[in-house]
């Protein structure tokens, strides 16, 4: 299935969606120069907002060729709407002789391999990959811009001076020949990676080694346990970025770049399983920054939050009614002497683990909203800086944390077929759940 969807995502067919991200960026600027008429001055933007707004109409364009696109994820009608959408689609471009150069067309030179399901489901999972992810990924870098207003400075006059040779025309080369707006880019993945932690399931018992120098047993990973690369942690280790957590394109120069080890940059994955769509999401947040600063500022105002804190989500409010705090404290002490047994999995192989807590493992910080998952995560990166792995439990599930860069090689590349799927959330029978990435 991916090797099928794999074209759609080359260089000489993502070129051909620069028109439908121009239109779009067209769309919002006018849409916020407007706005700025009627005020005479500034306007206040609420930068995920807009960034949401441009994402859905660059990939309502590009994969379903729409104007727009208003839903609600995964509700019956919801699924209904995608069905009718893709299957109409492309019934109409068939009997019509219409080609356009979007994910529709392609889904329709495979069909006589796929079903139905099959066929809307990667069209799905090319609007959730598309819309989310890359809105988050535009909203950050206009946070960093504004914060850093020398880079946008820099960045502005290479948009302009490339604008201006150009004639204003604008295509694919053009945009991948800016090289500090690439370095921008590349320094807001490093500090906001789309994917803050990527996971494998193990399909067959894989030797990981010792854990640190001074522990003598191999751990064997067995068939089914699960592993994880924390690569918000990675991307902010100062043992591989200098002053990790100051925003500085010059890290991706051409004298510098070189610098970087390839596994400690993976904004989108790595090996046979990255993102299948990176060439697209990197395009369409360069076309976005292109177009705003050609004819904008972006500066701080009062609500922005300075410095950045990402939002923690839990499963309940930190206010519990005590009785649910009683009846906890009973439950926990019924199960303790059983659950003890149940966490033993690292401590009897000698790799670290923090402290656990019955039923939760090492969970309760998120479900208390006291953390964002990727500072969870990087909290634990940080305790274990000698470790080449570690563990950690999700409730009753051990997570194998990696830390160390030659065994995420050779999970990754080397040994793939160890390794060959993600963990997975959606029921393979259901339109979710046969997406590329699931499957």
């Amino acid at each position: 299935m991916r090797s099928t969807l794999s074209p759609a995502f080359t260089s000489s067919k993502i070129r051909l969606m620069v028109p439908f991200m121009e239109e779009a960026g067209n769309q919002m600027i006018a849409a916020l120069m407007k706005k700025t008429a009627e005020t005479g001055g500034p306007i206040q933007v609420e930068c995920k907002d807009l960034t949401s707004r441009y994402a859905n109409d660059v990939i309502a364009s590009c994969a379903f060729g729409l104007k727009r696109l208003k839903l609600t994820l995964f509700s019956k009608d919801t699924t209904n709407f995608f069905i009718s959408l893709v299957l109409d689609t492309m019934k109409n471009r068939e009997e019509n002789n219409i080609i356009r150069p979007d994910m529709i067309h392609l889904l329709m030179e495979a069909k006589k391999e796929w079903s139905d399901t099959d066929l809307v489901a990667q069209a799905v999972l090319f609007f959730i990959g598309g819309f989310e992810t890359i809105s988050i990924g535009m909203s950050f870098t206009l946070y960093e811009l504004a914060l850093h207003p020398e880079v946008q400075e820099r960045l502005a006059q290479e948009i302009k001076e490339t604008h201006s040779k150009s004639e204003g025309k604008l295509d694919f080369d053009l945009i991948q020949n800016m090289q500090y707006l690439d370095m921008v880019i590349s320094e807001v993945l490093r500090l906001w990676p789309p994917g803050i932690l990527l996971d494998r399931i193990c399909c067959k018992d894989y030797n990981m080694g010792k854990p640190n120098k001074h522990e003598k047993r191999d751990f064997i990973l067995r068939k089914g346990d699960l592993i994880a690369i924390p690569v918000f942690s990675i991307h902010r280790d100062a043992k591989y970025f200098p002053d990790p957590e100051k925003f500085n394109p010059e890290r991706f120069s051409d004298e510098n770049k070189h610098l970087i080890n390839s596994m400690t940059y993976m904004p989108f994955g790595f090996g046979p399983r990255n993102c299948i769509g990176s060439r697209f999401a990197l395009l369409e947040i360069k076309m976005l920054i292109y177009q705003v600063l050609l004819r904008m500022e972006v500066s701080p105002c009062e609500k922005t939050c300075i410095p950045s804190k990402l939002l923690s989500i839990g499963l309940w409010s930190p206010e519990l009614n005590m009785l649910f705090l009683i009846w906890a404290v009973v439950l926990f002490a019924t199960l303790y002497l059983y659950l003890r047994s149940v966490y033993t999995k690292f401590s009897a192989s000698g790799v670290k683990n923090p402290p656990t807590i019955p039923l939760l493992g090492n969970v309760l910080p998120l479900l208390l909203r006291r953390r964002h998952f990727a500072d969870d995560i990087d909290v634990y990166y940080n305790q274990y800086p000698e470790e080449r792995f570690f563990g950690r439990y999700e409730f009753l599930n051990p997570l194998v944390v990696v830390r160390d860069l030659e065994l995420i090689k050779k999970i990754a590349i080397k040994d793939f077929e160890y390794f060959i799927d993600h963990r997975g959330f959606s029921d393979e029978k259901v339109m979710n759940g046969k997406t590329c990435d699931q499957l």
